[in-house]
């Protein structure tokens, strides 16, 4: 069974139609009054990548519990992403 074929085009022109939807037409006063209201607006690419992946959860480590950790980063707690857990890296 082979898989259907992917119409990017489609995708794309869906996506254009969108944005010019979506164009904001107004003073920069409005635009600060909507970014004041929602401030997620105005989050940059990276921010919103950090947003999806901490979403899942984000558990500490403490390293002085680990002696392997413990020598690699010394006393610091180091944080464990658990977006990817189930299905990357799974059990």
């Amino acid at each position: 069974m082979t898989k259907p074929e992917f119409d990017f085009s489609e995708l794309i022109k869906r996506d254009r139609e969108e944005h010019i939807r979506k164009q904001f037409d107004g003073t920069f006063l409005d635009y600060l009054q909507i970014v004041k209201s929602n401030p997620e607006i105005a989050m940059l690419s990276h921010q919103r990548l950090y947003e999806l992946i901490s979403c899942k959860g984000v558990e500490a480590v403490k390293t002085e519990e680990n002696p392997r950790l413990r020598r690699i980063y010394g006393n610091d707690i180091i944080k464990k992403y658990t977006f990817f857990e189930d299905d990357f890296f799974g059990n």
